[in-house]
């Protein structure tokens, strides 16, 4: 997905600056040829994996968050971080498959629906789908059942043959109340800036997106 204008700094710098799961950076003279990915895993954020390179299988997938002036509110996208450029991310809030939740605290409501209906088998693939259904969801989160299968085109599984992940995100489709008002209760907060998001941080006892588990 390209980034839309309103995510754009406005003017030329020679350092960066956005969220890296809720933490701020600033790089200074970024190599214009280094990928969103290579800088996530340069840091110690490598739930985001290097598959096919091309953008084609979605195990590089992250969430890009900005502020909409216009709509008053947090837009987010799904990228993919082998294609995307460092260097573009000024401005953004980014989110890796990490900062969605873990076994250390609590599990999304993405993550704990993949694992109940068996959606996962080498667990190569599956961060990559954890955030693509993540991102699409807190940017609609009334979507349909045709949506979210929908969303999960650019996303490769070579082990559990979809049902069981489809199964899984469908769950989560309009209907679902859990993750609508779970969203809606923790969206990340902003100034309202473009080159100045401020996002709240993770860690391992609370996420980025602290969604209820299953049966809590």
């Amino acid at each position: 997905m390209e980034a839309p204008e309103i995510c754009r700094s406005a003017a030329y710098a020679t350092e960066l600056r956005f969220f890296l799961n809720g933490k701020e950076l600033r790089v200074k003279s970024p190599d214009p040829e280094a990928t969103l990915l290579q800088y996530v895993r340069s840091q110690g954020w490598t739930g985001a994996k290097l598959g096919c390179g091309e953008g084609g299988c979605g195990a590089c997938t992250l969430m890009l968050s900005c502020w909409d002036p216009a709509a008053k509110r947090v837009r987010h996208m799904s990228v993919n971080g082998c294609l995307f450029p460092l260097c573009a991310v000024d401005g953004y809030a980014v989110t890796t498959p990490q900062a969605l939740g873990s076994t250390r605290g609590m599990l999304s409501v993405v993550q704990d629906r993949l694992a109940s209906a068996h959606g996962s088998q080498c667990g190569f693939c599956t961060p990559g789908i954890a955030v693509a259904l993540h991102a699409f969801l807190r940017e609609h989160p009334h979507a349909t059942r045709e949506q979210l299968e929908e969303c999960l085109d650019g996303n490769l599984c070579r082990c559990t043959g979809y049902r069981p992940i489809l199964d899984a995100a469908k769950s989560l489709a309009m209907g679902c109340a859990t993750y609508v008002h779970a969203c809606a209760a923790v969206a990340p907060r902003t100034t309202g800036k473009v080159n100045k998001p401020t996002c709240k941080s993770a860690s391992s006892s609370t996420v980025y997106d602290p969604l209820p588990a299953r049966g809590e």
